[in-house]
């Protein structure tokens, strides 16, 4: 017997669009096709074709609000891995809005070459003023800017940005099966990224078991859903959520 659509597992937000469209081919499918494939498999394709669009809808909002541009002419690499020295681009125009420039570098950084205007110098000096990093290393001062940036060190980057360099969030709980609980000096990160969390920012990178993977260098796909849900929600109509429907 044909299934109405509203007995389909509701869509994650953050792709209504998307879902509708596809919601739309289901209901155009005929009694036939139901009985073969039956509503398990049909729900599993539904919900596989909302994990093939989610990263397409993180992209091209970040890429509407001026925050990307791409890494080439109309290519983005969704599987590249982010530096530090991207990072700080995509954190500051996130923040400030698509048009922000920030002011000349002055020659913080000893591995940072100070050239106003050109590459990303004036980009990790304004997060350094903004307090949202300290560098990478203290003397001399290093910002480590071709390094990769991990999930971990994600989670307070973009904690601090959104609320403030003197931001702490609260004590862990025990949420990833991969993330020790309480902090410790070795693995600072574990509130922050249960705050993350909190957040509907992230929904891990794991259901069952509820994983984060904070060793796991964060890739230029997941900073596109990083971006939208922690600074653009509102205005792109996506709504924070922890339904992991796509990582994050």
């Amino acid at each position: 017997m044909r299934k109405h659509p509203s007995e389909l597992p509701k869509p994650a937000n953050a792709c209504l669009k998307q879902a509708r469209l596809v919601r739309s081919i289901w209901r155009a499918t005929d009694e036939r096709t139901q009985h073969l494939f039956g509503v398990e498999r049909i729900t599993q394709l539904f919900l596989a074709s909302i994990q093939f669009l989610l990263p397409t809808l993180y992209i091209r909002t970040i890429f509407g609000a001026g925050i990307t541009a791409g890494c080439g002419p109309g290519i983005f690499c969704p599987d590249a891995i982010v530096t530090r020295q991207q990072m700080a681009v995509f954190l500051l125009k996130a923040e400030h809005g698509g048009g922000y420039a920030p002011p000349p570098c002055s020659g913080v950084f000893a591995d940072v070459p100070c050239t106003p205007g050109v590459g990303f110098p004036d980009w990790i000096e304004q997060l350094y003023a903004e307090h949202v990093t300290a560098g990478c290393a203290t003397d001399p001062l290093r910002y480590c800017p071709g390094l990769s940036i991990t999930r971990a060190q994600m989670a307070v980057f973009l904690l601090k940005t959104e609320h403030g360099s003197k931001y702490a969030p609260g004590s862990c709980t025990g949420i990833f099966g991969d993330v020790p609980c309480p902090a410790t000096p070795a693995f600072p990160f574990s509130d922050w990224i249960e705050q993350l969390y909190a957040e509907g920012i992230t929904g891990g990178c794991s259901v069952d078991p509820l994983l984060y993977c904070p060793a796991s260098p964060n890739l230029r796909r997941e900073m596109a859903v990083f971006l939208t849900k922690t600074f653009l929600s509102s205005a792109a109509g996506v709504a924070k959520d922890r339904q992991r429907v796509s990582p994050d």
